[in-house]
């Protein structure tokens, strides 16, 4: 009998993208319930965002937050310290850690700090290679990046990705959860040439091809049924692209529209509604991980 080698990956990479308040957090919470119910380790969340505010008490997630500023042991005092370190620091916290899964709160906000400290950077000027600066009405001096800055930012996030790669060999998860943005890229003209939707990360460049590294890149939106009366409203997972913006299932585990059913507050407390919602989306991560060969069938039917 020929040996047939099992291509299924038992860890993978996850990005899931929405609109503000949409209920990524809660995803990554019941996330990390289902990841504990694998591996029996917890999630380090990387909290660029201070969202963890929302994670119900109970759930098996680590906070992890980037630092603003530490001392100078030499000068005595505190100093800045740089987003591109920190988003290295955090990798590194997340590999030493015993943890199943990293979540990071959000890649945008990430990706935002990473760009300012690269625009705040000295290089040598002249007219072909200096910024763009744009004064606010507060007084302000905004510096715009250019090309090379938004070239150094993708070089930076693909230094991010590289080791996290090799932790999903190591069967650990990564979701990178994103809010939605709909990109563009114009000529010389400024004349739109191309659009796409995608996970907002930073530039055109990352908006349309990050999603490509990823096992699947869910877009997460809300839809409201005006005919019912109370009207219904529930979450609907994209995996497949839908008009503009982009999404994609390798795994081809969930099908092109999934429809979330999520429980109103109406007659429950906040904490049970909360409950409600986890067990839902709790439920899709299963499935999820069913499709990538993490839970053998007929496991992981839930706590």
């Amino acid at each position: 009998m020929p040996f047939v080698e099992d291509t299924k990956v038992k860890g993978g990479i996850f990005i899931l993208y929405g609109m503000w308040g949409v209920g990524k957090t809660m995803m990554l919470a019941a996330f990390a319930q289902v990841v504990e119910e694998i591996t029996g380790k917890k999630t380090m969340m990387a909290d660029w965002e201070r969202g963890r505010s929302v994670i119900p008490p109970g759930i098996p997630i680590v906070p992890w937050v980037p630092e603003t500023e530490k001392m100078n042991e030499v000068l005595k005092k505190m100093e800045p310290v740089d987003p591109m370190d920190q988003m290295q620091v955090q990798v590194s916290d997340f590999k030493a850690g015993d943890f199943g899964a990293l979540g990071v709160d959000t890649l945008g906000s990430m990706m935002d700090l990473v760009m300012r400290s690269i625009v705040q950077k000295d290089r040598s000027e002249d007219k072909r290679t200096k910024r763009t600066r744009v004064r606010t009405i507060g007084g302000r001096t905004i510096i715009q990046p250019d090309e090379a800055d938004y070239g150094f930012a993708i070089f930076n996030f693909e230094e991010f990705l590289v080791p996290l790669w090799g932790e999903v060999d190591k069967g650990k998860f990564i979701l990178l959860l994103a809010h939605d943005k709909l990109g563009e890229k114009r000529d010389e003209m400024d004349n739109i040439v191309e659009q796409i939707g995608g996970p907002e990360i930073v530039g055109f460049k990352l908006t349309k091809t990050a999603p490509k590294i990823a096992t699947m890149t869910l877009r997460m939106r809300v839809v409201r049924d005006m005919t019912k009366n109370p009207h219904e409203v529930y979450r609907v997972l994209d995996s497949d692209t839908n008009g503009l913006y982009f999404a994609k299932d390798r795994t081809t585990t969930l099908p092109r529209t999934l429809k979330i059913e999520v429980p109103q507050l109406e007659g429950r407390s906040a904490e049970e509604h909360k409950k409600e919602i986890l067990k839902k989306y709790a439920a899709v991560w299963r499935r999820v991980f069913k499709g990538i060969g993490a839970i053998k069938e007929g496991e992981g039917d839930g706590k």
